[in-house]
């Protein structure tokens, strides 16, 4: 993406490649193109650059292999450095708009309940709320393994930390969130209430004041109870690895909110 900058700066691929080729053979072999994008202030990595581009397996370059550059749109983010500040502004907006941030990621980020959010959704999740600054920084200060995604993580760790200690829990009591669901809901009514929520995590062990912001934070309608598919969600997540007991990087619990 980097490279592609440079390319539109010079006028475009056909243009780039006349630079290159400085003896006019219509051919740059690698010593040539990593000098060349040396000498124009190019810093990024250019032998890796010259083999992702190179189609011909002996060891050159031609015009034809850097036309695409020409029509390759690259995602902003690509070309930009992190911007914490503007992470906290979307984070900032997001909590100031729904509350919770689980109930910002359910009803604005990860509207497929995957725990996955693609830069195209976190685009529209940035319209949504209305925030019109620095989205591919945001982005990139979020997204900071470059996976491609991010996860309700990234937006906030204590949140994907009790998601996930409950996921665990269910399935080991349980075998499933689904199943503890059917627990929870006694009377068959298809809902839970935050009582009944609560009443049936003491009995069953699981702590009183956690169940009750995690009740909260999953009735993202704010109805006074929990459907089936308000929970059973997490059966299908994917969670970051668990931190070690004692690890600097644990994340606190909900308790301290």
């Amino acid at each position: 993406a980097h490279f592609q900058a440079l390319v539109a700066q010079m006028g475009g691929a056909a243009e780039a490649f006349r630079a290159l080729d400085r003896i006019n053979i219509k051919k740059v072999r690698e010593p040539e193109f990593i000098t060349g994008l040396r000498e124009l202030g190019f810093h990024q990595p250019a032998r890796l650059l010259f083999h992702g581009l190179a189609r011909s397996e002996k060891g050159f370059l031609v015009k034809e292999d850097l036309l695409f550059l020409d029509r390759w749109k690259p995602p902003a983010f690509l070309v930009v450095a992190p911007n914490p500040q503007a992470r906290d502004e979307v984070k900032e907006r997001l909590l100031g708009k729904y509350g919770y941030y689980l109930k910002a990621w359910r009803r604005c980020l990860d509207l497929d309940n995957s725990n996955r959010c693609s830069w195209a959704e976190f685009q529209q999740a940035c319209k949504k709320i209305g925030y019109m600054g620095d989205s591919a920084g945001a982005w990139r200060a979020l997204d900071d393994d470059m996976s491609g995604y991010i996860t309700l993580k990234e937006i906030d760790p204590q949140s994907s930390a009790v998601l996930s200690d409950f996921r665990r829990w269910a399935d080991e009591q349980f075998g499933s969130v689904r199943s503890a669901y059917g627990v929870f809901d006694d009377d068959a009514s298809n809902s839970v209430t935050s009582r009944e929520f609560r009443r049936a995590g003491r009995i069953y062990g699981y702590e009183g004041v956690l169940a009750a912001r995690l009740f909260r934070a999953l009735d993202v309608e704010g109805n006074g109870s929990l459907g089936i598919e308000e929970v059973a969600f997490l059966d299908d997540w994917e969670f970051p690895e668990p931190v070690r007991e004692g690890s600097k990087d644990r994340p606190p619990s909900l308790r301290s909110r």
